[in-house]
């Protein structure tokens, strides 16, 4: 899996928003304000760091690591603006494995 932090270690990174980069926060905040609508298994940890809870229904974790299932199954901003919080959500595969 590739390493999202960039030229952060994991030992710098505290917090998940701390693994996003300047543009991606900058596109979450804009749909975030936009999109009324979202799916309801689309889960939140910090400001902008998004995962799938129709994957991933535990407790979550903060603390970041590459390990963590949060990491995992992180919802891109590609996945946000086509999948997540457009009305679309309804045919992700992991909604409709619900």
């Amino acid at each position: 899996m590739k390493d999202r932090t960039g030229s952060k270690t994991w030992e710098e990174v505290k917090t998940f928003d701390d693994i996003l980069l300047p543009p991606e926060i900058t596109i979450i905040r804009e749909l975030q304000q936009e999109n009324s609508s979202c799916c309801p298994y689309l889960g939140r940890v910090g400001e902008c760091w998004h995962y799938c809870k129709a994957v991933f229904q535990e407790r979550v974790d903060p603390i970041p690591s590459q390990d963590n299932p949060v990491y995992i199954t992180h919802q891109d901003c590609v996945s946000l603006q086509i999948w997540c919080m457009d009305l679309h959500y309804r045919k992700c595969i992991n909604f409709l494995a619900k």
